[in-house]
């Protein structure tokens, strides 16, 4: 399930789309209007991205900080 979940929102992300053959698969270029379609998970999918660097800048912060005002790596642990 969450590897279906990567495969989709990659390709969606990079405005490419798989087109099922019989023989293989192919990528193509999605229309303008088509990704127009796509806008509200586009926005969802980039502000959540956002927030997950956020948070994990803030989580870095934090260690740094700790450790800087006890001097002991064992509180960051």
């Amino acid at each position: 399930m969450e590897e279906s979940l990567l495969l989709i929102s990659s390709v969606f992300a990079s405005g490419l789309r798989i087109k099922k053959n019989k023989r293989s698969k192919e990528m193509k270029f999605m229309k303008k209007s088509e990704l127009l379609e796509l806008k509200d998970f586009l926005i969802l999918w980039s502000t959540q991205s956002v927030s997950q660097l956020g948070s994990s800048m803030t989580g870095f912060a934090l260690t740094l900080w700790l450790y800087e005002k006890t001097g002991s790596s064992l509180g960051t642990a």
